[in-house]
């Protein structure tokens, strides 16, 4: 990369490859009026360079950003389509949340040339118009989760998280970044579990079985299931579960 930077903030950084396109680098958690913000900046440096090919880097995004989609899909977008040609290439968060964030933004509003990637060396490639779009698009295919709370949408990914537990009429999410606490039962996670790495081990729990350390067995045949980054966690293993999740792990009865 030849970057020239030209703006920075604590969520957003602009800089321009000389050969003729903006990189945007967005990182953490990103607020709506910081997505405004950001994007106001950017079509400012836009208009500096007279530049309208971006490369928009969400890598290091955390969470969905999906409530400033309408903004960006009906006010900010149109006014640039009107009078520019403009490309974008878009490099996928690893979150799931965030990356269903652009799904989103690119189903409201397509009057402008846009794809997703899951690198940079293919966006670039791509928006440097060095290799065909339809060859590098990579699917999606790790488990995915939904959950609703009132007005708010979680999307996860099996990856993301290390626990589910039963809390009276709700659940606790145990994230890698926070716990979340949804309405919903265990029953409704259950239906979305076929074929990922949770496991439910317990009346109670649910737990990722790729994020198990070690598993120490308790009086009466059951087990506690520890966790390789949440040590203090112990996750109990009911006794009817305990072959199935020994069986999941490769371990011999």
């Amino acid at each position: 990369m030849e970057l020239e930077m030209l703006e920075q903030t604590p969520f957003l950084s602009i800089a321009y490859d000389r050969r003729h396109f903006l990189y945007a680098n967005w990182k953490g958690y990103v607020s709506v009026e910081q997505v405004k913000t950001g994007c106001v900046l950017l079509l400012e440096t836009a208009r500096s360079k007279n530049c309208f090919n971006w490369l928009n880097d969400n890598r290091q995004v955390l969470g969905t950003w999906t409530q400033a989609v309408r903004w960006l899909s009906q006010h900010f977008l149109p006014e640039i389509v009107r009078s520019n040609k403009l490309r974008i290439a878009f490099i996928y968060s690893h979150q799931v949340s965030a990356r269903y964030s652009v799904d989103k933004l690119l189903e409201e509003n397509d009057e402008y040339e846009a794809q997703t990637f899951e690198s940079y060396e293919l966006a670039e490639a791509w928006l440097l118009n060095q290799v065909d779009a339809t060859a590098l698009i990579t699917p999606l295919t790790e488990s995915v989760f939904h959950f609703r709370d009132h007005s708010r949408f979680y999307i996860l990914s099996a990856a993301e998280i290390n626990y589910i537990v039963a809390n009276g009429k709700s659940i606790l999410i145990n994230t890698n970044s926070s716990t979340l606490a949804v309405k919903g039962s265990l029953e409704s996670v259950e239906e979305q579990s076929r074929n990922s790495s949770l496991l439910r081990v317990h009346r109670s729990y649910f737990i990722n079985v790729d994020k198990i350390s070690h598993i120490v067995y308790q009086a009466g045949g059951g087990y506690l299931a520890y966790l390789k980054n949440q040590e203090h966690a112990a996750i109990p293993v009911s006794r009817k579960m305990s072959a199935t999740l020994k069986k999941r792990l490769g371990i011999e009865s």
